[in-house]
């Protein structure tokens, strides 16, 4: 996963995190969790099901634009998985 956070005439800052330290079964697991506590109902099942398909996804796309956001002031906040 490649973050880039850009602000109007900066220097962009570029964080690189590998995919494996979220998209696995603790991962899923963490976000059925957390998915719970905000009174969404998603078991561990189906939170690895999800994992397994956006792991499927992202090696088929690679170049895959999770997050792009622009402000009115020039910044931008790019996130590829």
């Amino acid at each position: 996963m490649k973050i880039v956070v850009q602000e109007n005439g900066e220097k962009p800052i570029k964080m690189l995190i590998p995919t494996w330290l979220f998209a696995n079964r603790v991962g899923a697991n963490l976000v059925a969790k957390k998915l719970q506590e905000q009174g969404i109902h998603l078991d561990k099942k189906q939170a690895l099901a999800l994992v397994k398909y956006l792991n499927a996804y992202r090696k088929k796309h690679k170049d895959w634009v999770l997050v792009d956001v622009q402000s009115a002031d020039g910044s931008c906040v790019t996130i590829k998985v």
